[in-house]
């Protein structure tokens, strides 16, 4: 997390810069040569030949390729963990220009987070020469509000592919009063990282010994699910099954917000819509007997928690098989499932029978009724190519056609998953990487792309996560019907936010670990008032306040995929 003052300092810092920049807007800059010579050396900007200027008032939108152009520019990227001489000489940058026609030189951002920043506030303060600068959700809202970036509406409208294939909230996102100033990049779709995994033999025995009070096993009828008593019931037989030391269940350091369990109990994220108002999750109806429930658990001896880095946690307690349970992400499940593989077994395409996924439980109303599971779902714009403001409008053009053309739907799926039968697969309409290839080749494709075909990136996105068959099938049970079921955090796409950004992560760091002291201690009753004062305590009234009035005056609330309580 970057640290908070040093946010600030960066925001003056840009303000500054938009004063240097606003008074030399009118005029192209001396610094930006790059992008204004054509390949011959000449200062004057090569471009395509254009019909001439329509008129103001003319309505009729014109197509993006009457505008006039450079041919070569310079892009800042998200780094890659390479060099950027390696990354200028991939075969993916090689593909991208012979598609688009574009000589583009990328510069890659700094992994540290503060030094992406600094390296971020210099482009626009020192106006470095970069004609595209990728960055993430808050960095795009800072430069837009201080006026650093350059609108692309009229590029943008008369695109072929971008203004088609990216959503109309999506361009919700990257647009102020009207004009559209960034290509935003979403995630592939709303998905959750996590499962609760759990010795399906063990449960399977408790079914046959218990012939008259069966636990339906976690399937495609039922969601996946579990109900809230069940599940205790079989923990409370795993008790008896895990070796001497073990525990029913294992529960990571400072994870005291379940996902998989909290919607049991109406609780659907961390911040969710409340009559209206958006609430924090100890202040959420529900939470209480969430608490009490979790507690019960602890105090019945069926949950190890992580108390320090050195206690074992879910994964390596369930590789050990000296747990029952745990949240864990799919990207664990390999190294879980394949843990007792014989030697000389295809552990790509191994999976452990004896483990299953539990994707959320739900009341014991619900029992079996898949229709009333709920997840956890993040999805978002999490980055946006944006163009500075003393750009010149022929290399703003440029940007945005580069961008188009890789949208083109035969291109963007060569480059997102390379050449059938070479890098990747298609059985049954879904698409498998063909490995090594895939990592090989298109290990760096995702650094590639500007904006996605959002309805097919969503497809193929689900290839890198089919890279072994036991994480294949953690993701597609803990996302079984995701689609209905996975419920999002407005919050994910806020704007920056002066309290929220000050004050809610130690506010949450807090409540967390007052959580811990008494739901995971024996003989500590659970004060729920006492938590929610703890928030308050660290600004969380200030927090909420802050968070609702973006809220309530937020254009896009109507658009916002929001999957309702039951």
């Amino acid at each position: 997390m970057i640290n908070k003052k040093f946010k600030k300092v960066v925001s003056m810092l840009l303000v500054g810069a938009m004063v240097v920049s606003m008074a030399a807007c009118g005029k192209k800059g001396d610094d930006n040569n790059k992008g204004n010579q054509s390949k011959d050396g000449d200062n004057n900007n090569k471009v395509e030949a254009t019909k001439a200027p329509a008129p103001e008032n003319e309505e009729t939108v014109k197509s993006l390729a009457e505008y006039p152009k450079v041919d070569s520019f310079n892009y800042y990227s998200i780094g890659a963990g390479i060099t950027d001489e390696e990354f200028n000489a991939l075969d993916l940058a090689k593909l991208v220009e012979d598609q688009t026609g574009y000589k583009v030189t990328y510069s890659q951002s700094p992994a540290d987070p503060m030094d992406a920043q600094t390296a971020i506030t210099n482009i626009f303060m020192l106006k470095q020469d970069y004609q595209a600068v990728k960055v993430g959700k808050d960095q795009f809202y800072t430069l837009l509000a201080m006026g650093a970036l350059k609108p692309i509406t009229k590029y943008i409208e008369g695109s072929t592919n971008l203004k088609d294939q990216i959503s109309e909230f999506g361009w919700g996102t990257a647009s102020k009063d009207g004009e559209i100033y960034a290509i935003p990049q979403k995630n592939a779709f709303a998905s959750t990282a996590v499962g609760i995994c759990y010795r399906k033999d063990w449960l399977e025995e408790y079914n046959v010994a218990n012939p008259s009070a069966q636990i339906p096993v976690p399937s495609e009828e039922n969601g996946y699910s579990m109900s809230l008593t069940d599940y205790k019931t079989m923990l409370t037989y795993f008790a008896t099954k895990v070796p001497a030391g073990g525990y029913a269940m294992a529960v990571d350091t400072n994870v005291v917000y379940m996902e998989n369990i909290l919607p049991a109990f109406g609780i659907y994220h961390e911040w969710a819509d409340i009559n209206g108002q958006l609430t924090y999750v100890v202040n959420q109806p529900g939470f209480a007997e969430y608490a009490a429930y979790m507690e019960d658990l602890y105090d019945n001896g069926l949950i190890l928690y992580q108390a320090t880095s050195d206690d074992a946690g879910a994964v390596k307690s369930l590789q050990s098989r000296t747990a029952g349970a745990g949240r864990i992400a799919h990207w664990n499940a390999f190294a879980i499932e394949t843990t007792n593989a014989k030697e000389g077994t295809d552990l790509s395409t191994y999976t452990d029978d004896s483990i299953g996924y539990i994707s959320a439980l739900v009341p014991d109303d619900c029992k079996g009724d898949k229709s009333k599971v709920r997840v956890f779902a993040a999805e978002g714009y999490v980055y946006y190519t944006v163009i500075p403001n003393f750009a010149t409008e022929e290399q703003a053009a440029a940007y945005v056609d580069f961008a188009d053309k890789k949208l083109d739907k035969d291109f963007f799926l060569k480059l997102v998953l390379g050449t059938e039968g070479d890098t990747y697969s298609i059985v049954d309409g879904q698409y498998y990487p063909i490995l090594p290839a895939f990592n090989d080749k298109q290990g760096f494709s995702d650094k590639f792309i500007d904006g996605t075909r959002e309805n097919d990136y969503a497809a193929y996105w689900l290839c890198r996560v089919r890279k072994t068959a036991a994480q294949e099938k953690m993701f597609s049970q803990s996302n079984y019907n995701v689609g209905a079921t996975g419920i999002q955090n407005p919050v994910t796409v806020m704007p920056p936010n002066e309290a929220y950004d000050t004050y809610y992560n130690a506010a949450n760091i807090e409540v967390k670990n007052a959580i811990v002291i008494s739901m995971f201690q024996k003989d500590v009753p659970f004060d729920l008032a006492a938590i929610q004062a703890k928030f308050d305590e660290y600004e969380g009234k200030a927090v909420t306040e802050s968070v609702n009035n973006w809220y309530g005056s937020w254009d896009l609330k109507d658009q916002f995929n929001t999957v309702r309580a039951r």
